[in-house]
């Protein structure tokens, strides 16, 4: 693997982990183009940190689509309490005003907004507290090594002598729809073998919103 690496055949990438996400699937956020983070992302970070820091705790949900929302609440006499769809409001709202005090770089990516993560973590007031340097993880781009093994034709791909395959992701196995009998503004979002069944209250779903979910997360395939 360090010679495809090093040769130039298979692409490094780095993700940011955010625990303060409310959302497994994208709590492992791409660096884009190196060092750029998709700002939607980010805002949950900050709407999780602030519900977080006051006293609210994520719980996962029993549902076998990545897109579930954990369930956000509080524990009372030992039983999960949800919060009201009011709280989740406010704390969005906070992470939004929040946000807009960020002063850091920002870009467009395939119509999407992005922020510096080396301006993010150096800014001090952000939600989001540690050294989020600790958080990053290396890795390879899938698209690069997709490429790699599909050069391999039919002899296959090989490392160490061991026949490798592609690598699959959910964006490329599962077929978003939107319901028929909602408008596309407001529609709510599933796909073709689960449905998004938890979704944050204060969340309206729509297109975009789905766009966030799978792009922001694979990026990295499609740019690599």
């Amino acid at each position: 693997m360090e010679a495809l690496v090093n040769g130039g055949t298979v692409l490094k990438g780095t993700i940011l982990r955010l625990d303060s996400v409310p959302l497994e699937f994208l709590r492992d956020l791409p660096l884009v183009d190196g060092g750029w983070i998709d700002a939607y992302v980010v805002e949950l970070g900050e709407m999780g940190a602030y519900l977080l820091k006051r006293g609210y705790s994520f719980k996962d949900v029993d549902d076998n689509s990545p897109c579930a929302w954990d369930r956000i609440g509080r524990v009372e006499d030992g039983r999960f309490i949800d919060a009201e769809s009011g709280v989740l409001e406010s704390a969005r709202k906070a992470a939004q005003a929040n946000l807009a005090k960020y002063v850091g770089r920002r870009t467009d990516i395939d119509g999407r907004a992005f922020i510096s993560f080396q301006d993010y973590s150096a800014w001090k007031g952000r939600l989001v507290k540690g050294k989020l340097e600790e958080k990053l993880s290396a890795g390879i781009l899938a698209r690069s090594w997709n490429q790699w093994v599909d050069k391999k034709g039919v002899d296959g791909a090989r490392i160490a002598g061991v026949k490798v395959g592609r690598m699959e992701c959910y964006r490329t196995t599962a077929t978003p729809y939107i319901h028929p009998e909602k408008s596309s503004r407001g529609s709510r979002v599933g796909t073709s073998y689960s449905a998004i069944s938890v979704p944050i209250p204060c969340m309206r779903w729509t297109r975009d919103t789905l766009a966030a979910y799978l792009h922001t997360m694979l990026i990295l395939i499609e740019r690599g």
